[in-house]
């Protein structure tokens, strides 16, 4: 595969000029393919700020990522909880330390996540340090999630193709279009109900838009003043119902 659609949405952005839809879809496959050299990855992310991004753009970046995923297949709806990241504010992994207070309540809880790539401490580093297993098959995970009402699947088991892209956003150190995308592409079936923290205001009524075409019974977009993508003690907070 070449990489001409990432060479061209380099150029339009580097014009301050748009980036159609179906080009945006191209350069996505392009981008997890492996044939994109590390340079020209780089310089798409970088010169692609995430603020950038439209309900259109995400949601042809979330059919080119999921088409490339491992699906897991469950038959009755559970609940997620994630942020998009890169707040700069390096708090503790939230989202995950609540998703286990959640599924210990009754609710059940597929929680999809990865290691760190623009804040210190990602949903796959805090379990792992727990001494949980982060490498388990559909099944592995499936059988724990009937045993305790709640697991975890680690995204590079199930979005292999990220490796092409994880270490260069990791050395970037910078939000990327992936933090604001990452929170969307659970490979579960039957993500009935989604909790999910914004870094920027303007991704409420996006997502909302977003999880409504995805077939999600039930979400809540929170966002803090202060740019926290949880609620925060400190600012005024801001959450949209869907």
């Amino acid at each position: 595969m070449s990489s001409l659609s990432v060479h061209q949405c380099i150029k339009l952005l580097h014009n301050s000029l748009e980036i159609e839809p179906e080009l945006m879809y191209s350069a996505i496959k392009e981008l997890i393919s492996g044939s994109t050299s590390d340079v020209l990855i780089s310089s798409f992310l970088t010169a692609f700020h995430p603020d950038k991004l439209n309900s259109n753009l995400i949601r042809v970046a979330i059919k080119a990522l999921r088409e490339e995923a491992v699906p897991i297949l469950f038959n009755q709806n559970v609940m997620d909880m994630v942020g998009t990241g890169g707040d700069g504010l390096n708090t503790f992994n939230v989202t995950t330390a609540s998703s286990i207070i959640v599924s210990a309540s009754g609710q059940t809880f597929i929680k999809h996540g990865s290691r760190s790539s623009s804040s210190k401490c990602g949903a796959a580093d805090i379990l792992e340090a727990a001494g949980c297993k982060l490498n388990l098959s559909p099944e592995q995970s499936l059988k724990i999630l009937n045993q305790t009402n709640y697991c975890f699947i680690f995204g590079p088991i199930y979005h292999p193709a990220w490796k092409y892209v994880s270490t260069i956003r990791k050395e970037l150190g910078i939000r990327t279009i992936f933090n604001v995308v990452g929170p969307l592409i659970s490979p579960l079936n039957c993500i009935g109900y989604r909790i999910i923290g914004v870094y920027n205001y303007k991704f409420g009524k996006i997502f909302a838009e977003v999880l409504i075409d995805l077939g999600v019974k039930r979400a809540a977009i929170i966002h803090a003043n202060d740019g926290m993508d949880e609620i925060s003690c400190y600012e005024k907070n801001t959450y949209l119902v869907c």
